[in-house]
């Protein structure tokens, strides 16, 4: 009886537990593939200013603004220019 229910139970139960952990793993991937920025004020064409502002690279209706000016993002930290569009963070 005992070699049935483990030949029969476990592995359903392995299958289970994988199509769950699959399904968690996707739900958390999305979550993380909204990326944050801190927004950039292009004070020269070649040059930016940092502002305390964090952004979304997501697309969404608004663009991240400071006061009325847009704000912008570097595609590489260590870039001098910024020219990534930035997008408000929707709640």
């Amino acid at each position: 009886m005992k070699k049935r229910f483990s030949k029969v139970v476990l592995p359903v139960l392995f299958i289970a537990l994988g199509t769950g952990g699959a399904f968690f793993t996707m739900s958390a991937a999305s979550k993380d593939s909204l990326v944050q920025k801190y927004g950039h004020i292009r004070t020269a064409p070649n040059n930016c200013q940092q502002q305390n502002v964090l952004c979304q690279t997501e697309e969404t209706e608004n663009a991240c603004m400071f006061g009325s000016t847009q704000l912008w993002g570097k595609y590489n930290p260590s870039d001098v220019s910024c020219p990534e569009p930035l997008y408000r963070i929707e709640e």
